[in-house]
């Protein structure tokens, strides 16, 4: 097999392992979050966020999607509320999510 055929077929493999990845946006790379606790009194609540329609592949995805959706409401906190486990129609698992967006003084 040629070098350009075996590169080929790496990424293409490479695509289909990672259908569910998700990154963090250089947004949501400023969001810090908590779970199981409430955000702290000087801040100021910005929108509910969830992961909507895009299920993720673990519990890990769902942080990163909401942590996106924190920066894209204008929040940098967010409280994680809820981790849902769902299985789809050929049992496959995946992950949803919900919190809380907030808007905290820097520093």
């Amino acid at each position: 097999m040629s070098i350009k055929k075996t590169l080929l077929v790496s990424a293409l493999v490479l695509t289909l392992l990672c259908v569910s990845c998700v990154s963090l946006t250089e947004g949501g790379k400023t969001v810090n979050y908590v779970t199981k606790q409430e955000a702290p009194a000087e801040c100021e609540l910005v929108s509910e966020v969830d992961t909507g329609y895009s299920p993720a592949g673990s519990v890990a995805d769902v942080k990163v999607l909401l942590r996106n959706a924190t920066a894209e409401a204008g929040g940098n906190f967010l409280v994680i509320d809820t981790f849902e486990k769902g299985y789809n129609s050929s049992g496959g698992q995946y992950y949803l999510g919900n919190g809380r967006a907030y808007e905290c003084p820097e520093g």
